[in-house]
């Protein structure tokens, strides 16, 4: 579960208003169902003169997780909560839809792709088919197994190393969520959160998406959509978010 903080700032105009500086400004929690049985909440707290009740904010709120509207984020000093992996996710599911709009063969095709804390392991089976050689570089044990049921399943095994290093073939791509591995010398295509610098090879970045219609509703305007979305799937286990793809790579 988590907290959707609301800040709704003072608006003074006359004596009347000048009368409700006089009272505590209010904070008030509401519950909001999810079809799973889970829920999140929604603390609605006033501002006074530019501040908000931190204090009033915590002890109401049954999370500790909080997403905050961006505006506020230097205002408030608790920390907001910040996802793990759906941002992840989605650019890979990205990627796999692009490497398959290629309909490049898997013979004269290479994928790299880093994933240190394992967070593609369960769905990594969508690239199997794409290329013929595939490197994870990782340390995450799971994917030892993962390479024994494809070889097993599929006859291919992972590459499965600790540290990059680069591979030449005519089709290479490589998924790198935090671009922290990848050699300006990269002459593929490179998947990453942020636009990375290559001399010869090309990067993609993720653009918008679109959340579906039921979640969208229930976000308040002001809140981050990407973080809202990871909230719901990463502390709320709403599963079907796991399918969210961006609606663009960008150069």
């Amino acid at each position: 579960m988590f907290t959707v903080v609301e800040l709704i700032e003072e608006k003074r105009k006359g004596f009347g208003d000048f009368i409700k500086l006089l009272r505590k400004p209010e904070t008030k929690i509401e519950t909001v169902g999810l079809e799973n049985g889970k829920c999140f909440y929604i603390c609605k707290s006033e501002m006074r003169r530019g501040r908000v009740s931190l204090k009033d904010i915590e002890s109401l709120s049954p999370s500790k997780n909080f997403l905050v509207p961006d505006f506020y984020s230097e205002k408030i000093s608790f920390n907001a909560w910040i996802p793990k992996s759906l941002p992840q996710i989605m650019l890979f599911n990205s990627f796999v839809a692009y490497v398959k709009e290629k309909n490049l063969p898997p013979s004269k095709t290479h994928i790299t792709v880093v994933d240190k804390e394992g967070v593609y392991v369960n769905f990594f089976k969508e690239v199997i088919k794409l290329a013929s050689s595939i490197t994870v570089i990782t340390t995450d044990e799971r994917y030892k197994n993962l390479s024994d049921e494809l070889l097993s399943a599929f006859g291919v095994s992972l590459i499965i190393r600790e540290e990059f290093s680069e591979e030449k073939s005519a089709n290479a791509f490589l998924l790198d969520y935090n671009a922290e591995s990848v050699p300006l010398s990269y002459k593929g295509t490179v998947f990453s959160k942020n636009k990375k610098h290559l001399l010869n090879g090309k990067s993609l970045t993720p653009g918008g998406f679109d959340l579906p219609d039921e979640y969208e509703k229930l976000r308040s305007e002001k809140i981050n959509k990407l973080y809202f979305a990871s909230a719901l799937y990463e502390l709320c286990d709403i599963k079907e978010l796991q399918s969210l793809k961006f609606n663009e790579l960008c150069s």
